[in-house]
């Protein structure tokens, strides 16, 4: 989810993410560190927000629906994360 924020232009930040999907901070700073998975009415806010946008990639990580635009800004800002040793998220416990 983090990886969606900054290839959506939020990098700096979660707050205005937070705030542009119409959702809690809470709630995405719990969906991004993957204390929480991301519900149903949470995913479809985003997909009515982010042109392109399959709520499966967050489940599963299958890309194979996203817009091809999508998906190179999502491995783009997904790299720039390993480059910076930013942690990766853990696992809910609804994922174990």
């Amino acid at each position: 989810m983090r990886a969606l924020r900054r290839a959506e232009g939020f990098a700096d930040s979660s707050s205005r993410w937070a705030h542009y999907l119409g959702l809690q901070d809470t709630a995405v700073s719990n969906y991004e560190t993957g204390f929480r998975r991301v519900p149903r009415d949470a995913a479809l806010r985003i997909r009515e927000r982010v042109p392109g946008f399959d709520p499966v990639w967050l489940w599963t990580g299958d890309e194979r629906a996203l817009p091809v635009a999508l998906r190179d800004r999502l491995r783009a800002a997904e790299e720039a994360e390993r480059a910076a040793g930013e942690p990766e998220r853990r696992l809910s416990r609804s994922e174990r």
